[in-house]
Formats: structure tokens, C-alpha cells, sequence
């Protein structure tokens, strides 16, 4: 563009001065005239197809490189799926996850390129942190650059990834467990429900539905003025955890007004509730409180029950401890 506008300009003062000189004789003025707007087409044209050639040659390398990437970043994630499966590499498996890493070198960013050494330095040499392979899948889902905005954090595709690995063969108690935290959910409900209802009033608690969430279970205690007591039991990784679940309460204010997320704040703490910041970016501290939820099999094992009442009684009195400070804030404004 700016090409076009300084040929335009040049034109424009060498031909000015041509008509300036053949001012007094009209047919060469007119001959001046035509010439000047053939030469400029001309010259523009040039340049737009120059600059046009050369965006469908980019684009068109673009594409190829995109082909490319996902070719070589399919065949990385075949070979790493496969060995995971084996448990280990062996020389021939090593010498074809050497060319494929070379062959991903000139294709993926440095970011990227560092995790996956770090996925193979965690298996091989067990000398760093462990990466897992979702990871560094989601390093080449950016690496791809598609045009999807969204945050990969909160996906239940981890959940699914260590499901269809290491714990697939828990996946029949993982079933079987769900029906014991719904007997919890209910056992909750029964505890918090009879003390907060007066005869004909309506509820300032509703209760969700289990439902899976990430690595576990989950069920939600709704409060009144946006506040949420998610209660979240994480699938346990072995065989001997299951008659140990543990148990997180949450206190989630993101629907609530600034003033009432201060007072549930301030509540949580005379309730004893433990506060971490989830991430160095967060200006907010997020309460909870944990707890071990015996149960037992029976014996055969198609069923997981309860230990007694007491994390039921625990959780509700927890909740009950918040919500009643906020009742008496607010009578007494």
C-alpha cells in the first residue's frame, strides 16, 4: 500500500509538471494524459498481483506447515501412547521417539519443545517433575494456534485421560462409589433441612443432583444470595483409599455481591474454615475444610456404605455455622 502511494505521488509531480508545459496545446495534453493513466494502471496492477503472489505463497506455506504439525504431532502422541502402554522403551522405540522429537523440533515452539524433554526426562531418567502426556498435548493444541478461546484448566478430559489409563480397572467401584456419595448428599440434606425450615416457610437451601466434576464426584449446596457449598469427593487412585474417601467443602461466592462475599468471608473464618489462594493471581482466598468419610464394602462388594453419620452431621454443621452468622448480619441491618 504505501508502495502505491508513493509511485501515485512521483507520477503525480512528474506528469504535473508535463501538463504545466503542454498547457497551451490541448491534443498533447490529452495524449499526456492517456499515457499517464496507462503507465500508472499498469504500475499498480504490478504491484497489487506482487504483493497478492506473495500473500497466497505465505498462506499457502502456512497451510503446508499446518499439515505438517499435526502429522508429526499425531505420530508423537501414537508412539507415546504406546510405550506408556509398554511401561517402558526399548532401543528401537527410543531411536523412532529420537527422530520424531528432531522431526517436532523444527515444528513446534521452544515452550513446547521443552515440556515434551520433560515428559521424556520424567519417564526415562526420573530426574524432574512428572508431566503427563495431556499436558503436553495441550502445549501442541496451542502450538496449533486454532481460533478457539477457552480455558483448558477446568476440562473433565483429565479425569477421562487417568481414567483410561492407570485406574480403568476401578472404573466398576467408581460407578459402584457414586451411589455412596448420593446416600451422602441425602444424608446432608436430612441433617441441614429440619433445622433451617420452619413449619410452612420456604427453604433458603436447594440441593443439586450428584454429578461427575474433573477427578470425582460432586453435589452443590445452593444458598441464599448467590452463595454455592460444593462438596467434592476426588476418585480415589487405588484399591485400599475407598474406604477412606476424602471430602472437600467449598465455600464459591462468584454470584454474590461484594457485600455479602465479605460477611461469608468473615463467617468462614470464626467457622474455622482453612483458606489457600488457588493461584498467585487470585486476590481472593478460597475457604474449605476437609474430611475423611469412612465406609466399608459389603461383601460383595457391589455396594460401598457409609461409616455413620458423622461427616453428614460435620458437613452440615460447618454450612449451618456459616449461614447463621449472615442471618444475623442481615437482621441486624
Amino acid at each position: 500500500m504505501v508502495t502505491v502511494l508513493v509511485i501515485a505521488l512521483v507520477s503525480f509531480l512528474i506528469f504535473y509538471m508535463l501538463f504545466q508545459a503542454s498547457v497551451s496545446n490541448d491534443y498533447f495534453r490529452e495524449i499526456i494524459a492517456a499515457l499517464i493513466a496507462t503507465i500508472l494502471t499498469v504500475t499498480i496492477t504490478t504491484v497489487l498481483l506482487k504483493h497478492q503472489t506473495a500473500g497466497e505463497e505465505i498462506k499457502e506455506r502456512n497451510v503446508e506447515l499446518f499439515k505438517r504439525r499435526v502429522e508429526a504431532y499425531d505420530g508423537f502422541i501414537e508412539i507415546a501412547i504406546l510405550a506408556e502402554q509398554d511401561g517402558n522403551f526399548d532401543e528401537a522405540e527410543a531411536q523412532n521417539m529420537r527422530r520424531k522429537i528432531y522431526n517436532m523440533a523444527l515444528l513446534c515452539s521452544s515452550d513446547t519443545l521443552d515440556l515434551i524433554a520433560k515428559y521424556f526426562r520424567g519417564h526415562l531418567l526420573k530426574d524432574v517433575d512428572h508431566v503427563d502426556l495431556i499436558d503436553v498435548v495441550f502445549g501442541l493444541r496451542k502450538d496449533l494456534k486454532l481460533a478457539i478461546e477457552d480455558d483448558l484448566s477446568g476440562l473433565d478430559i483429565y479425569a477421562v485421560d487417568r481414567l483410561l489409563t492407570s485406574n480403568f480397572k476401578l472404573r466398576k467401584k467408581y460407578i459402584i462409589m457414586k451411589d455412596t456419595i448420593d446416600d451422602l448428599n441425602v444424608a446432608v440434606m436430612g441433617q441441614i433441612l429440619p433445622d433451617v425450615i420452619p413449619l410452612g416457610a420456604a427453604p433458603d437451601f436447594s440441593f443439586s443432583d450428584t454429578f461427575g466434576n474433573h477427578n470425582g464426584v460432586r453435589f452443590d449446596i445452593s444458598f441464599t444470595g448467590g452463595i454455592v457449598f460444593p462438596v467434592t469427593i476426588e476418585y480415589p487412585l487405588s484399591e485400599d483409599q475407598f474406604e477412606s474417601l476424602q471430602v472437600r467443602l467449598d465455600i464459591n461466592t462468584e454470584d454474590a455481591n461484594a457485600v455479602t462475599k465479605e460477611s461469608v468471608l468473615r463467617a468462614a473464618k470464626n467457622a474455622n474454615f482453612v483458606f489457600i489462594q488457588e493461584s498467585d493471581s487470585d486476590e481472593e482466598y478460597q475457604p474449605f475444610i476437609e474430611y475423611t468419610l469412612r465406609s466399608r464394602w459389603n461383601t460383595d462388594q457391589s455396594r460401598l456404605k457409609m461409616s455413620g453419620m458423622t461427616i453428614p452431621k460435620a458437613i452440615s454443621r460447618d454450612i449451618l455455622s456459616v449461614t447463621s452468622q449472615l442471618n444475623e448480619v442481615g437482621s441486624s441491618r
